[in-house]
């Protein structure tokens, strides 16, 4: 989650939290490892990598962002540690990471160089430009994606190969279209809490369209599950 959002009103309950969780969590059990490392790039509050943690507890997990405060990376603790620098990893979640980056290209060959090895990368970004809004203003969005937008930069290297890609919360996306289309409003977060029926229905939806494994060609967002081959010498081996 950015910190530009509201982090002390977060709850891992809400809807688009819960869900947002069990993709990460489902890309992270298909890469199939019970040992690894995990760097979250642009991790912001943390909230999915510390509850892929809770899970996976015996392994090293990175929170990264260049806006942590001194305060935040005092935080670090055992297994799970903040910071401001990228680390080596087997596995990166850059979770809403690459619209804010006006040429994530500079960034993916940045973790390639730093790997040492194969690692995978688990991608979510924010979909579909007609669902600009105030919203991406607020958060210093470049862009919103399409499935062919964001697999173009995976595509003309030989080292990627794309696992899985799909749109997320499919079933909200008429819901979130003529919402963004009515409301005219200034610059700011969109994201607020639901009362607890409306939370309730939002997450029993967003099980089913997981349950059935939908793939429509929209969503509000999108994730890409990328293996990425490595076979050259890391700078910090000798």
């Amino acid at each position: 989650m950015d910190l530009l959002e509201d982090v002390n009103a977060i709850d891992p309950g809400h809807w688009y939290y819960r869900h947002k969780y069990l993709v990460i969590e489902r890309a992270i059990e298909r890469v199939n490892k019970k040992s690894f490392t995990l760097s979250d790039i642009g991790a912001g509050s943390a909230i999915f990598s510390q509850q892929v943690f809770e899970k996976y507890p015996d392994n090293k997990f990175y929170a990264i962002d260049i806006n942590y405060s001194e305060e935040q990376l005092i935080c670090s603790s055992g297994n799970f540690s903040y910071t401001r620098d990228l680390v080596p990893a087997d596995i990166y979640l850059l979770n809403d990471v690459l619209e804010h980056i006006e040429n994530p290209s500079e960034l993916l060959e940045s973790i390639h160089k730093l790997s040492r090895t194969d690692y995978t990368l688990i991608v979510t970004v924010p979909a579909h430009k007609v669902l600009w809004s105030s919203h991406d203003v607020f958060l210093g969005h470049y862009r919103r994606y399409t499935k062919s937008d964001l697999l173009k930069y995976f595509q003309n290297e030989e080292r990627y190969r794309v696992l899985d890609s799909h749109y997320l919360y499919q079933t909200l996306f008429p819901l979130a279209f003529f919402a963004k289309k009515l409301k005219r409003s200034k610059s700011k977060s969109q994201l607020k809490t639901h009362n607890a029926v409306i939370n309730f229905m939002l997450n029993k939806i967003l099980i089913l369209e997981t349950y059935l494994n939908l793939r429509f060609p929209f969503g509000v967002s999108l994730v890409a599950i990328i293996a990425v081959s490595n076979p050259y010498p890391s700078p910090f081996e000798k």
